[in-house]
């Protein structure tokens, strides 16, 4: 008997051991997929972020060009109406023509500081839609990998319950052999003594 109790136990030991092995390479797996996952993600965003990077450098250089290009124009204007006025002189148009310079640079200042504000905010606005599209994701594949490392425990608690319930039949079937056995064998020695006795 004990040593049918200790082939049992060693056999159930083994499938503890395998399930374990099994659960650590399930776990191992689903650690490579999610860092996988994340450097993706990581590769992806940097892309995103270069990519709006490159058109925000590209609609400044527009905007430069275009600025410089009206900032002319408006010079060539003003000067075109200060000289056709001969009676304003000549220090007071190159005067007038100065501030013209100063405002019209001021105000590209201005409109240049507006559109990085406007160029930065949208930046911030995208990645941020970004991380928080691939942290739905990410937390949604691991809830996926949860179920499944659940399941896989679950089927391993559901094999090792029949693998008791397997023991436990044998070992009764073990009991009520040796049981019968010596049930059998008092009855033979107990019509011997009987036939004994009345001697």
């Amino acid at each position: 008997m004990e040593n049918h109790k200790h082939v049992l136990d060693k056999e159930y030991e083994a499938l503890l051991t395998q399930f374990s092995k099994e659960l650590e390479k399930l776990r191992q797996k689903h650690e490579k997929e999610q860092e996988k996952k994340r450097e993706t993600c990581s590769v992806a965003e940097k892309n995103l972020h270069k990519e709006i990077s490159n058109r925000h450098s590209n609609a400044h250089k527009q905007f430069l060009s275009q600025y410089k290009k009206q900032y002319k124009e408006n010079i060539e204007k003003w000067k075109k109406e200060l000289s056709q006025d001969p009676n304003t002189p000549k220090k007071q148009r190159e005067s007038l023509l100065q501030s013209q310079k100063e405002y019209l640079k001021a105000s590209e200042r201005q409109e240049e500081q507006k559109l990085f504000q406007q160029q930065d905010e949208y930046l911030q606005l995208e990645m941020r839609k970004f991380r928080r599209r691939g942290l739905l994701a990410y937390y949604l594949k691991e809830q996926s990998l949860l179920k499944e490392e659940l399941t896989k425990r679950e089927q391993q608690l559901e094999a090792a319950h029949s693998m008791l319930l397997r023991h436990h039949q044998q070992t009764q079937d073990l009991e009520y052999r040796q049981q019968r056995t010596i049930h059998a064998l008092k009855e033979e020695q107990f019509p011997v003594s009987l036939f004994l006795l009345t001697l």
